[in-house]
């Protein structure tokens, strides 16, 4: 949805409060002749729109977005035709998000039997450029240079922008390759829970927290109230992010984890510098998001998915209306190709 948009390019909070009072039901007749045209219901007169805009999956493209979300970007035409090109595919006029977030609930039978029958559904997001402006490295440095000293930091960190320009190369290869080197830099670390604990505090008031994009946390909400499970899908490390899941309120966390060792010295709990499975990336974001659906009955037709890089394409194709946000241009293209709203 449009609002996905909203909020990568910073949009205030007082933009989705507009939401609350559209699902209060003051949605006026004017609003819904602008999304269909006619009188009628929008998400009843489906046959006037592509099937990747009927009921919940309903999309928008909203050009001032989707341009900011990009940064400032010189090349402005091009940006503009190629928005307009995907405009242009809509029988109609570009919604508002508030509008086409509002609608994604319209239709749904509320009577208590079909809330028995109804498998549940979920919106699975990627964390790192997607409701974070952030990366797994970084999250690493913030705690890190908050455990040096002034001398220290001179010294690690050149060495470790070296290490940086490695990472990069290698995550434009293979972004699994990239998450098990990437676990290397925890070896020897400790495990404990106070520890982890710790790490994770310094790293979301020094980084996360303000990386947070504005509107994240109230887009996120409007798409609880309307029934769905947030599930976080991400290859940040799992205790890393605890306070990011706490601040959106998401329900289930797939991630991450790192393997731990007994200190043979100190008796305590170390990292062993392995990750603990497979790397959440690529292919295996798509089977840890089937497993998951299978535990739980998610309807996975019904269901959601948002990223930003090809190594979310699996998640994304994973389920019946994704959505890309601020891509790059590979993943652009691709969205384009499948007609995902971007």
């Amino acid at each position: 949805p449009s609002w996905i948009d909203a909020w990568s390019s910073g949009a205030p909070k007082a933009a989705l409060q507009a939401l609350k009072s559209l699902r209060r039901g003051n949605e006026s007749d004017e609003t819904t002749r602008a999304v269909s045209g006619t009188n009628e219901n929008p998400v009843a007169a489906g046959s006037n729109l592509p099937t990747h805009l009927h009921g919940a999956s309903i999309v928008v493209c909203d050009a001032s977005a989707d341009q900011h979300a990009d940064g400032n970007n010189s090349m402005a035409n091009p940006k503009q035709k190629k928005t307009e090109s995907r405009t242009s595919r809509y029988a109609n006029p570009p919604l508002s998000f508030s509008e086409i977030t509002n609608m994604a609930g319209a239709g749904a039978d509320d009577s208590s039997e079909t809330k028995k029958t109804q498998k549940q559904r979920c919106a699975f997001f990627d964390l790192d450029g997607t409701i974070c402006a952030s990366n797994v490295v970084f999250q690493f440095i913030a705690w890190r240079m908050s455990t040096l000293s002034v001398f220290e930091k001179i010294l690690w960190a050149p060495l470790y922008a070296v290490k940086c320009a490695f990472y990069l190369v290698l995550d434009k290869i293979s972004r699994t390759a990239f998450n098990n080197a990437f676990a290397k830099d925890f070896k020897g670390l400790s495990a404990t829970k106070t520890a982890k604990q710790e790490m994770a505090d310094v790293c979301f008031h020094k980084y996360l927290k303000k990386k947070v994009f504005p509107a994240a946390i109230e887009a996120i909400g409007v798409l609880k109230q309307q029934g769905f499970k947030v599930v976080l899908v991400t290859g940040s490390i799992n205790f890393m992010i605890k306070n990011v899941v706490d601040l959106i309120g998401a329900d289930h966390v797939i991630a991450n984890e790192l393997e731990t060792e007994l200190d043979p010295t100190t008796g305590t709990s170390k990292f062993s510098g392995m990750l603990q499975g497979k790397a959440v990336a690529d292919d295996e974001k798509a089977v840890r998001i089937l497993a998951y659906a299978k535990e739980n009955s998610v309807d996975l037709i019904a269901s959601r998915a948002y990223g930003d890089a090809l190594a979310d394409l699996q998640m994304l194709q994973a389920v019946g209306n994704p959505a890309v946000v601020s891509p790059k241009s590979a993943m652009r293209r691709i969205a384009e190709e499948e007609g995902w709203p971007v």
